[in-house]
């Protein structure tokens, strides 16, 4: 905030680890959000999809070409 940033785009490794835990503590935060959703991997295929749709509720999740298109 002291940084007057508004919004965060994540993405990173282990979708289910540190990228879950940071989308959640921004959400405490009231700081937005955009989960990349193919910019973060977890080590198997369906806890990476199963992590995404139960942070949906928390975040837009959005494909790094939608992101990309959004920001131009």
């Amino acid at each position: 905030r002291a940084l007057d940033i508004d919004t965060l785009i994540i993405g990173g490794i282990v979708t289910n680890g540190g990228v879950a835990s940071t989308v959640r503590d921004a959400h405490l935060r009231n700081i937005h959000t955009v989960l990349l959703s193919d910019g973060c991997a977890a080590f198997k295929p369906d806890v990476h999809d199963a992590t995404l749709l139960s942070l949906s509720s928390l975040t837009p999740i959005k494909t790094c070409a939608e992101m990309i298109e959004a920001l131009t």
